[in-house]
């Protein structure tokens, strides 16, 4: 995890940007991850477990275009850990520099190709509010709340 990262971001960026509606209770514990070592293979930069409710995986150093032909795959595998730790939600949040363009595209494939179930949700944001969570780019070790 990046050293600028806190908690209280991934709290935040959960309910502000992604419009998470989760219980207070949820955020007593918060782990953020590297993504290579559950999506190896596949993009992703970190992988965030909320409570025992919600699973992030977060994608900032890829391209649009390589998540979008990888976007079934990562979505078998985030429902595939979902399940099998527990979790209630998957969410794949996305950063890209060019907005409009990408969202279009992935949330077209999403809704059209994916094999997906309401509890899976795909966030296409600006790669600049990650980087502003200390979330931009490559994920680097692990941490879990002091």
């Amino acid at each position: 995890m990046p050293q600028q990262t806190a908690f209280a971001d991934v709290k935040h960026l959960v309910r502000s940007e992604l419009g998470c509606a989760c219980p207070e209770q949820v955020f007593e514990h918060i782990e953020i991850l590297s993504a290579s070592a559950r999506f190896a293979g596949l993009p992703g930069d970190y992988l965030i477990a909320v409570g025992n409710r919600l699973l992030l995986l977060v994608i900032s150093s890829s391209s649009w275009r390589e998540v979008l032909q990888q976007l079934e795959r990562l979505c078998v595998r985030g429902r595939e850990l979902r399940d099998a730790l527990g979790f209630n939600r998957f969410r794949l949040v996305v950063g890209v520099p060019e907005l409009t363009a990408a969202r279009a595209a992935l949330v077209e494939h999403f809704d059209a190709a994916v094999d997906h179930d309401e509890r899976m949700h795909l966030h296409v944001i600006h790669a600049e509010v990650l980087a502003a969570y200390g979330l931009g780019g490559e994920a680097k070790g692990s941490a879990a709340p002091p």
